[in-house]
């Protein structure tokens, strides 16, 4: 009987210390963040490490795919007759459209926008891109933004996005091909939409492990490519620019030193390290514009009318002021959390002139990431029911919002701070 009170009580006991320890690690990281962000981090922290430890791990994995199949069993009962009516002009010439969803970029450090380091040697030379430079992301979450963005809802409707198909079902309306490739822990944060490619392929293990980069996703998309399919689309979710920064890249890439190497835990993260840090997060930025280019050299060799559109979900907080935040997912979403890189590269076999003078055109208005959806689609050439050509960066009536709006952690939508 005492061994029976002893085993759990123990257990509970050295669990709470665990997290408590976890929760203190994120606190010193800032000491301006609440109480429920700290917990949140710690909680974090604690299931990443779990996740290593079998047999716990085999628990955890197993409960997370039930709620994943769960969520995409209520997807397809909510979606079953939603129906984008998406049609393209009849066109007999085979087509590729890739689309690369990052993680965790801002914009400012980014040098084909402005930033004064070379972290995009290989963007910097390509002569067909288009970069926008003032682009408001739908919120400081992947769970927020994500949803947002393939689904082309406003935060103001993201409570609707369940009930919503993408604008993956929209290509396979107009006759495309679909793919999701992934390098993102689709299963944990709850997407449906990857279920409703053509094909599917995850290669995500953990935000913690420390080599899974995302070149893994070429020889998948090499394999694609070489497909006998005449339209085809493939959307690449990739890891970005996630802390721990330098588990995003291998050791070729460490350009800018000196970085962080080893397991970086949050006690790391503090304005004392800050150039490291700061040097580490621009290696994965260095790392991402070699994924970008990479893609884009497949494309060329296949010679077809092509394009690679990529936009970060949200960025990242590096200390940009005296509240000293680092990470994303901040109480009150900051401009630093929320201004990302977004831009379009296209072929030379790419057919509509109209689209790049309007894309070039439109490249430095303020932009909000709900222009996304409908830009993916404006440059593939696909209309459908509803389409609103003022929000579509390639049309000629493109029309920057008065108001940018993005979604709180409070999941209410606020105004977008510049």
């Amino acid at each position: 009987k005492k061994l029976r009170i002893a085993i759990p009580s123990t257990a509970v006991f050295l669990f709470a210390l665990i997290l408590s320890q976890q929760i203190w690690q994120a606190h010193k990281a800032s000491s301006s963040t609440s109480l429920k962000q700290n917990m949140d981090a710690g909680f974090e922290t604690l299931s990443l490490k779990f996740y290593k430890i079998f047999p716990i791990s085999v628990f955890m994995k197993y409960a997370d795919a039930r709620s994943f199949q769960n969520g995409i069993k209520d997807y397809t009962k909510n979606t079953q007759r939603f129906k984008f009516n998406a049609w393209k002009k009849n066109d007999d010439s085979k087509e590729v459209y890739v689309v690369v969803i990052g993680e965790t970029s801002r914009a400012d450090h980014w040098e084909i926008n402005g930033y004064n380091r070379n972290t995009n040697p290989l963007l910097a030379k390509e002569k067909n891109l288009v970069s926008f430079s003032d682009v408001a992301s739908c919120g400081n979450l992947t769970s927020f933004c994500v949803p947002l963005l393939l689904t082309g809802l406003p935060p103001e409707k993201f409570n609707d996005y369940a009930n919503h198909k993408s604008f993956l079902t929209a290509f396979k309306e107009a006759g495309f091909y679909t793919v999701w490739l992934s390098n993102q822990n689709t299963v944990n944060l709850g997407l449906p939409y990857p279920s409703d490619a053509d094909s599917l392929v995850s290669l995500h293990t953990s935000f913690d492990y420390s080599n899974g980069y995302d070149e893994k996703l070429l020889p998948l998309l090499d394999n694609v490519l070489a497909l006998n399919k005449p339209k085809i689309l493939i959307v690449m979710h990739t890891l970005g620019s996630h802390f721990r920064y330098n588990y995003r890249y291998p050791k070729s890439f460490e350009k800018f030193t000196p970085a962080f190497r080893e397991n970086v835990d949050y006690g790391l993260m503090n304005k004392s390290n800050l150039p490291t840090i700061i040097n580490t997060y621009d290696n994965s930025i260095l790392y991402t514009d070699y994924i970008l280019s990479s893609v884009i050299k497949r494309l060329k060799k296949i010679e077809t009318p092509a394009s690679m559109l990529y936009i970060s979900d949200h960025g990242e907080n590096l200390c940009d002021d005296s509240r000293e935040l680092f990470y994303h997912g901040s109480g009150y979403a900051t401009k630093w959390e929320t201004q990302v890189p977004f831009l379009v590269w296209y072929s030379d076999f790419y057919k509509q002139k109209d689209v790049i003078n309007n894309l070039n055109k439109n490249k430095n208005k303020k932009i909000s990431a709900v222009s996304f959806f409908p830009t993916v689609l404006g440059v593939a050439g696909i209309h459908y029911k509803g389409e609103n050509p003022v929000l579509n960066l390639g049309d000629s009536n493109y029309f920057s919002p008065k108001v940018r709006m993005i979604i709180n952690m409070d999941m209410k939508p606020v105004k977008y701070i510049n």
